[in-house]
């Protein structure tokens, strides 16, 4: 955390997942696939392919 957010953080080492969650709500039903988690790695975008045509759709269900 301290490497992120510049100070030690005093919480748990779920912040980041909370904020995740949060984020996928407010992006609802028809967005929220497009943020991915990457097993012991983080999360990652995957943009919608009409806004990127060579981009895989790697981690959709």
């Amino acid at each position: 955390m301290a490497a992120v957010w510049g100070y030690d953080h005093i919480g748990d080492g779920r912040t980041v997942d909370v904020h995740i969650a949060r984020l996928r709500r407010k992006l609802g039903e028809a967005h929220r696939h497009r943020i991915v988690t990457v097993r012991r790695v983080g999360y990652k975008y995957v943009p919608d392919q009409q806004q990127s045509p060579g981009a895989a759709l790697c981690g959709r269900s």
